[in-house]
């Protein structure tokens, strides 16, 4: 394929690309702005909450009295 064939295509090709492009980014935009302030503010709090379980959770699992009940249980 010659060079003006590559070219063409290019400029055939890219106004669909950045007309995808945008149209994603509308879409995008119109989801985000269907979630209310409340339930953002929500979201977000539950996220925290996750977090903070995920963090107990794994300081539980690296303490080093599970990693000896693990060992214990496995030789029983």
């Amino acid at each position: 394929m010659e060079i003006d064939q590559i070219i063409i295509v290019a400029l055939l090709v890219s106004p669909w690309l950045v007309g995808g492009y945008l149209d994603y980014r509308t879409k995008i935009k119109a989801l985000e702005a269907k979630i209310s302030a409340s339930e953002r503010s929500n979201l977000l709090e539950e996220n925290k909450s996750i977090r903070h379980r995920l963090e107990v959770l794994e300081a539980i699992v690296t303490d080093r009295g599970y990693e000896l009940d693990d060992k214990i249980t496995t030789i029983k």
